[in-house]
């Protein structure tokens, strides 16, 4: 018998405002939560990095999604996915985070996850995030996007401000051609409310 559907006088039957985090670097952002998150159905196992912002009560998580061997561009997918999280690594473990040896992607984000939980991960990060859609942002799908000091705050802005090939604005699209581009590998980005 299932007990995932129902309700009772603990569920939320009201909308919430709209308020979401602007394309940009956003200052102020804490790593609240890092976790495995085992596939259902076609969905693929993914690593979920939550950040929240204090101050303006934002959540924002991102995925990392374990690369289907099967897709003719695993390999680069895998590279990707190893470039992004080592970028984030660096931010709270130090320039020489480290992860080898390991044969399975579920043991590569255990591992992950503990080494990024054993460091101090409370103090706030400046995040960068575009536009992947109409309401949602997220980080780009190449590094950096996350900044520590003054000086990659600083230069992330620079970067961001000067640069082409940022969704500044949002993007229009047809509900109906939107893929579900994480199941087979990748990165997705959602902002919670």
């Amino acid at each position: 018998m299932s007990t995932y559907y129902g309700f009772d006088s603990s569920t939320e039957s009201e909308g919430s405002n709209f308020n979401p985090a602007p394309s940009g670097v956003n200052e102020g952002w804490v790593l609240e939560e890092i976790q495995y998150i085992e596939g259902q159905g076609s969905s693929s196992n993914s690593i979920q990095f939550t950040f929240k912002h204090p101050e303006k009560g934002w959540k924002y998580n991102h995925r990392e999604w374990q690369p289907d061997e099967s897709n003719e561009n695993f390999e680069r997918k895998v590279k990707s996915m190893n470039k992004r999280l080592k970028h984030i690594a660096t931010k709270y473990v130090g320039s020489d985070a480290e992860i080898t040896g390991v044969k399975t992607y579920e043991e590569y984000v255990n591992r992950y996850i503990a080494m990024i939980k054993q460091s101090d991960h409370s103090y706030e990060v400046a995040l960068l995030l575009e536009y992947k859609n109409e309401t949602f942002v997220g980080f780009p799908n190449y590094v950096p996007f996350i900044a520590v000091s003054e000086e990659e705050i600083d230069n992330l802005k620079k970067k961001y401000e000067n640069g082409t090939g940022y969704e500044k604005e949002p993007i229009k699209t047809d509900k109906s051609d939107v893929s579900d581009y994480g199941s087979t590998g990748g990165s997705e980005d959602s902002v919670v409310y």
